[in-house]
């Protein structure tokens, strides 16, 4: 009777492991399926990331190429002589109706800009425009390459 007893209770012991060991297996398959689902969304959203960069970057190379363009412009102007109708055109929007003279932190009268003067500041204010587009689309170059590199090491 002691044997039939103590077969029982190894026989018990035994289901039990099992269905443990079954338990366990079942609870490592599932966290295992959502390791995997959450890589695949950490991956999903990587691909978006991406897509979203490269359409970024191909406005901000047709920006930069605009600026580009703006800027051999207003190099060309300023290389040009300054004409009688601008100087004459530059006088008479200084003496219009409604311009009041510009006064230095002084007190005194300062002159209005000369053409060639206000070229030089359009021409500089240009420059500094190109070089934040290319500043931009240089950042988003290397942002993009990052997104690969992460893409790469996450298959």
């Amino acid at each position: 009777m002691f044997r039939s007893l103590l077969g029982a209770c190894a026989a018990t012991l035994l289901l039990l492991s099992s269905g443990m060991a079954y338990a366990q297996s079942a609870s490592d398959e599932r966290a295992l399926q959502n390791q995997l689902a959450d890589r695949d969304e950490y991956r999903a959203k990587l691909l978006l990331e991406l897509t979203h960069r490269q359409t970024l970057l191909a406005t901000q190379k047709d920006r930069l190429a605009q600026q580009e363009k703006l800027l051999e412009d207003m190099r060309a102007k300023l290389d040009a002589p300054v004409t009688e109708d601008e100087e004459d055109a530059a006088a008479a929007a200084a003496q219009g109706p409604g311009n009041t003279p510009i006064k230095s932190v002084t007190g005194a009268k300062l002159k209005p800009d000369t053409v060639q003067a206000k070229r030089a500041k359009d021409f500089d204010t240009q420059v500094y425009k190109t070089m934040l587009a290319r500043y931009d689309v240089t950042a988003t170059e290397k942002n993009i390459d990052e997104l690969r590199a992460l893409l790469a090491r996450h298959p």
